[in-house]
């Protein structure tokens, strides 16, 4: 408004009444003109409220029922079958009786072990499938809670139904294949006989999370949640490193670049949240199993370069089945590449799905090469970069108008129809009388 005249403002003054500049009315509220302009890293805000209404908090649970009810029969048939998971069961028995700690990853026998001798269950399998279930819960819940975060006031995104619709497929996606059974090849985001990897989902998530906070911003995440990022990325490599092997670089790799171009970090928050608890487990873990003379005599080995050879012993059509492991992602990123690769988290998640991915393709053990036990990597990383991507993606479609959100969206149904069938491919191999 343009100032008034020197001699009708003083009679104005002289009346009694100010001129005020009247302020221009916006066409878009404030706040929908804020969150359009803020960064893509909004959602993983370090002020944690740990508060959703009624209906989310019923919609939690059911995902998290739903998904102990198909996971948790098949880790107690795998449990009762020669497997990994009734390894584990005699990993934790030999525990508690010697008590001679397992391998440098010994956080799942340890609860094992906790939970059999807290008196709560009568035997080791049923100890091995409380830790089981609490962990497909507490990732269900965190998978729903982060997209409750990234999606409350959505019109119709924002709905408790939609919202544990989009977690169930999340925590059930497995690569596009609708054929056989588990093939080395494809990068399985959840692997039903290694219950490590379980355990660990919920730890790596907010490992990464936080991780991905402070490569974004200049301001340090608070005392509180800097812990609880260095715990979960102790507790995850305690469970299984193969995911830390794979972020802890990366990190460090963007980390570096964002300083050299003078770009936003908390270089304290990395520290404490990722570097130094990372690479003080890390450091420990290998000289447990490869550098130095370990207390858990039964795995000691040597890290050798063997491009491809395992890889290719299992498998063909490698490409592709790696294109077929990451289709959300990928399309994601692609489609909406103009977002996406201002994106920390994006670019964070795929950094590391890449680390892993050349560990697998790469790297072998001296003595146990077709063990193939650098293939956990990526496997772990792509559970993230599919955590990554929809919370990115998510965020990014107010709805599904036009064909590029229809088509990460049919995607993104896929990779849960997939690890349906995954699942239904367990339960018919257990329970044939339960098909026709």
């Amino acid at each position: 408004m343009p100032e008034l005249p020197p001699e009708p403002r003083r009679k104005m003054i002289r009346d009694g009444v100010a001129a005020k500049p009247i302020k221009p009315v916006p066409l878009v509220p404030v706040e929908a003109v804020e969150l359009a302009a803020a960064p893509v890293e909004k959602s993983f805000s370090p002020e944690i409220s740990l508060q959703m209404e009624l209906p989310h908090v019923l919609a939690a649970l059911v995902v998290a029922l739903m998904f102990c009810v198909l996971h948790g029969r098949i880790a107690w048939d795998l449990i009762n079958y020669p497997s990994d998971s009734k390894a584990y069961v005699t990993m934790a028995e030999q525990w508690s009786k010697t008590g001679v700690r397992p391998k440098s990853h010994f956080l799942f026998p340890a609860l094992t072990v906790a939970a059999y001798r807290s008196g709560l269950v009568s035997s080791f399998p049923a100890a091995e499938i409380a830790v089981l279930l609490a962990s497909y819960s507490i990732t269900a819940i965190l998978i729903y809670w982060l997209l409750y975060r990234a999606l409350r006031g959505r019109p119709w995104l924002g709905r408790p139904w939609l919202l544990a619709a989009c977690a169930l497929v999340i925590v059930l996606a497995q690569p596009l294949d609708y054929g056989g059974g588990y093939e080395i090849g494809y990068f399985w985001p959840t692997q039903h006989d290694n219950p490590p990897s379980a355990l660990a989902k919920p730890f790596l998530v907010i490992s990464f999370l936080g991780t991905a906070w402070c490569l974004a911003h200049r301001r340090r995440l608070g005392l509180g949640l800097c812990a609880i990022s260095a715990a979960a990325t102790v507790a995850g490599a305690l469970s299984k490193p193969s995911f830390l092997i794979c972020l802890l670089p990366a990190a460090g790799a963007i980390g570096l670049v964002r300083l050299v171009r003078r770009k936003d970090i908390s270089i304290t928050g990395l520290a404490l949240c990722i570097l130094v608890p990372g690479f003080l487990v890390l450091a420990w873990q290998y000289v447990q199993t490869f550098a130095g003379t370990s207390v858990a005599r039964e795995y000691h080995d040597t890290i050798i370069w063997a491009p491809l050879v395992v890889m290719r012993h299992y498998s063909s059509d490698l490409v592709l089945k790696c294109v077929l492991s990451v289709a959300f992602p990928l399309g994601v990123t692609v489609l909406y590449w103009s977002r996406a690769r201002t994106s920390t988290a994006m670019l964070l998640a795929w950094v590391s799905f890449l680390i892993g991915a050349l560990y697998a393709y790469t790297l072998g053990e001296k003595a146990n090469l077709m063990a193939g036990n650098f293939l956990w990597s990526p496997y772990a990383a792509t559970f993230v970069l599919i955590v990554a991507s929809a919370l990115f993606f998510f965020r990014e479609t107010p709805s599904l108008r036009g064909w590029r959100p229809v088509l990460c969206a049919a995607l993104f149904t896929l990779h849960g129809a997939a690890g349906v069938m995954a699942a239904a491919r367990y339960w018919r191999h257990f329970h044939p009388s339960y098909f026709w």
